[in-house]
């Protein structure tokens, strides 16, 4: 390796570009503290991305995509170049989403862990590879939240995942030990008052939840890219041909 520069810092990853030699170079990513648990999240991107190098320690090498920031090109793009680009990420976004998913998870390589479910219903050897697990989603696996009892997941229905989300947030409001969080959109308050009004909200959200839940067609799991940010979507000068990270 020649040299090595770093090229983001984001909430859950760091991202550093090493540069060899002969001038190629490839995107590092490792985690930031406050990725939760680094193992799943990092198995689960792998086999996302359908990569298996992970040596080591938990990082991910990609081959660097050449191209310009959508944040930089989109002040630039006319009326009609950013209507195509729009028509191009709701196509690509389209084709995972009609995938026949079977349960609710997060995407691993069969073997990866125990606990895992099938994730696609093809009988294909190229698809039987990947299986459903535990849910990567840090709201389970930091602010003291891995040493915790909590069904992460994977979930057969709908309503089995809804369920355990809220039962999730009822067992961290009930252990004060572990203070405030750091991630989250409703922070923990020191009144018992509102701690227990949390509560017997989220226990009536589970008392209807059955009652309020979409048929299963609106509700069906799908496969979804959930950190698409102008910053990783990317554009070639000379095509404009779209990539995603």
């Amino acid at each position: 390796m020649l040299h090595n520069n770093q090229v983001a810092r984001r909430a859950v990853q760091q991202g550093l570009l090493p540069k060899a030699e002969n001038g190629e170079e490839v995107l590092a990513r490792i985690p930031n503290p406050n990725l939760g648990c680094s193992r799943h999240v990092f198995a689960s991107d792998v086999a996302t991305l359908d990569f298996a190098d992970l040596v080591g320690s938990d990082y991910i090498l990609m081959k660097r995509v050449q191209g310009r920031q959508l944040s930089e090109a989109w002040p630039t793009m006319s009326e009609s170049q950013r209507f195509g680009f729009v028509k191009r990420l709701v196509a690509i976004k389209a084709k995972p989403a009609n995938i026949n998913v079977l349960n609710f998870g997060s995407l691993y390589f069969r073997g990866t862990f125990s606990d895992s479910l099938p994730a696609l219903g093809r009988p294909a050897d190229t698809i039987g590879r990947y299986v459903l697990g535990q849910a990567t989603d840090r709201l389970y696996w930091i602010d003291g939240r891995e040493g915790m009892s909590l069904d992460r997941g994977p979930w057969k229905t709908a309503e089995e995942y809804f369920s355990a989300i809220a039962k999730r947030e009822i067992t961290c409001i009930q252990t004060p030990a572990l203070g405030e969080p750091t991630f989250g959109t409703l922070a923990f308050q020191n009144s018992d008052a509102v701690r227990e009004a949390h509560i017997e909200l989220l226990e009536k959200f589970l008392v209807v939840l059955s009652h309020i839940l979409p048929p299963r067609e609106l509700s069906r799991p799908v496969l979804l890219h959930q950190d698409l940010h102008l910053d990783n979507i990317l554009l070639t000068t000379r095509t404009r041909q779209r990539y995603l990270e």
